[in-house]
């Protein structure tokens, strides 16, 4: 079998941030990020060609991973909210490829 695909899932806006971003979120956003974070770690670790990486807003130094995918929610006063929206490193489509799938 081939080495498992190595997923970063971070929670937009929790504690501790990355040094020098400021942003807190909507008033409960860092908690729901967090909260979906850890479900989606869950269920992506229960599928053995991947290795769920899950990080808060500090990402750790020298981290190496295939795909990474950065969770943020709408806030509720937003006319276009939408729920959820992942950002993702552009390059070869995989990690929009994968947003794409669990988004789904």
């Amino acid at each position: 079998m081939s080495q498992a695909i190595a997923v970063l899932v971070q929670a937009g806006h929790e504690h501790p941030l990355e040094p020098g971003i400021p942003g807190e979120g909507a008033p409960g956003e860092p908690a729901l990020n967090a909260a979906i974070r850890n479900a989606l770690v869950a269920r992506l670790k229960r599928d053995v060609r991947l290795r769920a990486i899950s990080s808060p807003g500090d990402l750790p130094d020298g981290l190496t991973v295939d795909v990474a995918l950065f969770l943020h929610c709408d806030g509720v006063e937003n006319p276009t909210a939408r729920g959820f929206s992942f950002g993702y490193p552009t390059g070869t489509g995989t990690h929009k490829t994968l947003a794409d799938l669990i988004a789904d």
